[in-house]
């Protein structure tokens, strides 16, 4: 799917070709796809959209972010490792961390990188504590995560 796409699907569009749902790999993808969307369309596609990782819809030899969360001042990523043993150590990854005004912006930077779990704990830089903010996830490029994540006060 192209979350920008679906910004420019219309309801007319929907009721005509009976959308039944949108089946997407992890709920990182779900949160991606529901923060992209306009509230109108939010509201018509959070009941329609479900998490299906083992439907065989989905190949299994890509990485993708499956959860991100918060815990005790650190942002955890869960990744879904590769399926195939020829996609480790190739990737850029960029982690974006952002206040809600677009500023105070800081990243970490990983090239040739692979995660060695799948899950990678990152702390937190001290000014996020307790503080709203966005997040952005980049694989080679590509923004594969974008949300809110609201702290834990």
């Amino acid at each position: 799917y192209s979350s920008e796409g679906l910004k420019e699907i219309s309801i007319d569009f929907i009721e005509k070709n009976n959308l039944r749902f949108i089946a997407v790999r992890s709920e990182a993808e779900k949160e991606f796809l529901l923060y992209c969307l306009s509230d109108i369309m939010k509201r018509i596609f959070e009941n329609k959209i479900f998490v299906q990782p083992q439907t065989g819809i989905f190949t299994n030899d890509w990485l993708y972010v499956d959860r991100v969360s918060l815990f005790e001042n650190q942002l955890n990523i869960n990744w879904h490792l590769c399926g195939n043993l020829s996609c480790s150590g190739k990737f850029k990854l960029y982690v974006e961390l952002k206040y809600l005004d677009g500023s105070n912006i800081r990243y970490l930077l990983l090239n040739n990188w692979y995660p060695d779990n799948n899950i990678q704990i990152l702390n937190l830089p001290e000014e996020y504590i307790n503080y709203d903010f966005e997040v952005n996830i980049f694989i080679d490029d590509i923004k594969v995560y974008n949300n809110i994540l609201y702290s834990e006060k």
